[in-house]
């Protein structure tokens, strides 16, 4: 390491770093006490504490500690909060008195004790390495009066305002108190508010910000956020989070020269999207990154088509793409007006750029979303142990989130969401994050999803709220004929019949996968498990893996010779790639 990066956790894109001699320590010494850590390793662990803590913890030590943090080196960072002890208050404030050049960050949250504290020190020039300021909580009159005074700090890079206290309609005083900042490169204005708007005129050549990246998480209309955007030209970065409904029509969408910007991740609302086109055509920009969140209010954003055409009319240097819509649907499982036709993202063009429909379930809500394939659970292998190559056409994905306060064990309402998410996609995938799934509720689940490919559990319930149904049995001992599952993960195995189970739901897998969380002995488990298949039933399962946090290559050697003394396996081999151990036999 030649250099410390001060990394500001949430900006590391345009934090600047210091440079610092490196300490060095003879290659003749074995470091195995803490004292021979060099200073860089100190100053990357005090990167994650809190300064204050950092200076009465280690300042008396030694003459060591004690040079390290009085060092131009060492730069901390300063936190407040509403819910800090008085006596922790005091020391941080005479702290900072004290070491006002050592601080790099400050983030303070204190509705109740703002003017308290702003009246006993003034965020001045005197606060010569400050980068970062974050201010949540606050009312407004004390935003405003700690925004006078930060033009005069040198290195003032990022600042941030939360939720003001008393509610600030009208945000046009903000930004022009943050567009006068010199050095700012990365603001973020973040509120729960639903009636928030500005009155700015659009910037003149003398009122230019330097701001490269900006987070709006707040309702303006499109003619609002082209006046804002018109003060910095040199935008790279834009989040634009409209959380409400807003005034709009193809006449308020104003030209938006931002011939800098790379990156866009918006959310709107009942935005059609002929009107978010005309939106991205305004901008004339370099777009290399667009992610956007909608409410599905309009049919034509999961329209395929329609994106390929944006995308390769006005976005031609686009890289990265991802698209997520909602719908609401509660308890009434009314087909929605919008839905018109099947979401197909499988043109050569999309299958190029490796683009695929995922879907989650949650509490009455569907989201759609389109991104990239990413890699899956079973192909975490170094050596390409499992031969797992699927079709695009084949790498949908369903999540089902399930909530026992929503559905009140009345699961009829999800399979027939489930029935509606069919109507217009089908699936290969399917995870269920959900503790103890009742097994009849999931046999019902995979029953009107035969064409799956993989199934990601958490864990099983066999009694809970009620025993299997004659109609869930008679799925169960057909699933030998109908099941296509070739890939299981069970991340909690609660006791043995887990897998018993899993075999007879799945009986043409070829890779189950299980999470060892249990005190017991892991030979002992490793053999329940094995002593448990039905190599007539599953005849096609060939590899295990077993995710075993404490595996090492000792742990392989008493596998190998439990395996062979007990004649658990023949021609088979055993392999650690991490955690996991992966069991093939022929």
């Amino acid at each position: 390491m030649n250099q410390i990066k001060r990394d500001l956790r949430f900006n590391r894109f345009y934090y600047q770093p210091a440079i610092c001699p490196q300490d060095k320590i003879g290659t003749d010494v074995q470091t195995t006490l803490i004292e021979n850590l060099s200073n860089e390793i100190f100053y990357m662990i005090f990167d994650y504490l809190d300064g204050c803590h950092v200076y009465h913890a280690f300042l008396n030590l030694n003459e060591r500690f004690q040079q390290l943090i009085k060092s131009s080196c060492c730069l901390l960072k300063i936190r407040f909060h509403a819910l800090s002890k008085k006596k922790h208050m005091n020391k941080s404030k005479q702290f900072i008195v004290l070491n006002k050049q050592q601080i790099f960050s400050i983030h303070m949250w204190l509705p109740s004790r703002t003017d308290q504290l702003c009246a006993e020190f003034t965020i001045n020039s005197t606060f010569s390495r400050l980068e970062s300021l974050v201010l949540g909580g606050m009312p407004s009159d004390q935003i405003m009066s700690l925004l006078i005074e930060l033009p005069c700090l040198p290195r003032l890079f990022s600042l941030s305002i939360h939720d003001i206290k008393d509610h600030l309609k009208d945000l046009t005083d903000i930004y022009q108190m943050v567009f006068t900042l010199p050095l700012l490169k990365y603001f973020k204005y973040t509120t729960n508010d639903v009636d928030t708007s500005t009155s700015l005129l659009s910037a003149t050549h003398k009122q230019f910000s330097t701001i490269e990246h900006m987070v709006m998480r707040h309702c303006c209309t499109f003619e609002q956020l082209s006046s804002i955007i018109s003060y910095t030209p040199q935008l790279r970065r834009l989040d634009f989070s409209d959380t409400y409904n807003i005034a709009l029509s193809y006449e308020t969408i104003l030209p938006l020269p931002l011939p800098n910007l790379t990156y866009l991740r918006i959310r709107v609302h009942h935005l059609l999207f002929d009107e978010f086109e005309t939106f991205i055509r305004a901008m004339n920009s370099k777009l290399k990154v667009l992610c956007v969140c909608a409410d599905y209010k309009d049919s034509s954003y999961l329209d395929s088509d329609q994106w390929e055409e944006l995308i390769i009319k006005y976005l031609p240097k686009l890289k990265k793409f991802s698209l997520e819509t909602y719908v609401h649907l509660g308890r009434s499982l009314n087909p929605s007006p919008y839905i018109e036709e099947p979401i197909q993202f499988n043109s050569s063009f999309w299958i190029e750029r490796q683009m695929i429909v995922n879907t989650r379930i949650e509490d009455g809500l569907i989201m759609y979303s389109i991104q990239p394939l990413k890699k899956r659970w079973y192909e975490d292998t170094q050596d390409k142990i499992i031969n797992s190559s699927v079709k695009h056409s084949q790498s949908n994905q369903v999540i089902l989130h399930i909530n026992d306060m929503f559905y009140k064990d009345n699961y009829e309402v999800l399979i027939e969401m489930i029935h509606y998410v069919l109507s217009v996609s089908l699936f290969y995938h399917v995870e269920i994050p959900y503790d103890r799934i009742f097994i009849g509720l999931l046999i019902q689940i995979l029953d009107i999803l035969p064409q799956l490919i993989s199934l990601k559990l958490l864990s099983l319930s066999f009694n809970k709220p009620r025993k299997l149904s004659s109609k869930e049995i008679d799925i169960l001992s057909s699933r030998k004929n109908t099941s296509q599952i070739k890939y299981v993960y069970l991340e909690k195995m609660i006791k043995i019949e887990d897998i018993d189970f899993l075999m007879k739901l799945c009986p043409s897998m070829v890779y189950l996968r299980i999470d060892y969380a249990y005190k017991n002995n892991v030979e002992s488990f490793v053999r329940n498990i094995l002593k448990k298949i039905d190599y007539k039933l599953n005849e096609d399962l060939r590899v295990l893996c077993f995710h075993i946090p404490t595996a090492d290559n000792e742990m392989i050697k008493k596998f190998e010779n439990m395996i062979d003394s007990e004649k658990l396996l023949v021609n088979y081999t055993i392999q650690r790639d991490g955690e996991n151990i992966y069991l093939q036999w022929k």
